[in-house]
């Protein structure tokens, strides 16, 4: 364990938030894949849960058979972009908003992309607002910089102490991750 994870758990959590659709469907499709290269060097999938009951219940839906011990798969609860404002300080700084409108467990949220971008709408700055939110008569969900604006608070602000306490899931991720160690084929 120990291994220095963090710069690439923050790649993940950045690379899921732009390739949210694509990244789900490949992932679900090459899981078995996923779980068989795993016998013989180590995988980490990272998903969404979405609208999905439980942890469990997807696993079984994507999973057929056994998980090999070097499949790190992990999933975030609800949606990844829990995961980033569970930095309460750290985000609602960046959205120049008073800590209490982020709630304290993160993981409730139904909707945590809806929630982050309702907030963005209300509070943040212009040249946030820009990046992060659809222009005006676009079918676009998220911003043109949706990803690049989140990467750079991640990088540069997110905190993980602050973040783990609000979070069941990054909890649930970080300690696999601290305990993780490769099984050699």
């Amino acid at each position: 364990g120990g291994w220095g994870y963090r710069p690439f758990l923050l790649f993940l959590i950045s690379y899921s938030l732009f390739f949210y659709p694509q990244i789900i469907s490949k992932s679900q499709k090459n899981i078995q894949r996923f779980n068989h290269a795993s016998r013989v060097m180590p995988y980490l999938v990272l998903t969404d849960l979405d609208i999905v009951e439980c942890p469990p219940v997807l696993i079984r839906q994507w999973l057929a058979e056994p998980i090999s011990k070097n499949l790190i798969f992990r999933i975030a609860v609800r949606e990844v972009e829990s995961w980033v404002m569970a930095d309460r300080e750290g985000f609602s700084h960046f959205i120049h908003a008073d800590i209490k409108v982020i709630p304290g467990d993160l993981d409730k949220l139904d909707d945590p992309k809806s929630f982050l971008l309702e907030k963005v709408r209300k509070y943040a700055g212009k040249d946030i607002r820009r990046d992060l939110l659809p222009r005006e008569n676009s079918t676009a969900k998220i911003g043109p910089d949706y990803t690049g604006r989140l990467s750079e608070f991640l990088n540069e602000n997110w905190s993980m102490r602050r973040a783990l306490p609000h979070s069941h899931s990054l909890q649930r991720t970080v300690n696999t991750l601290n305990k993780f160690i490769p099984v050699n084929p």
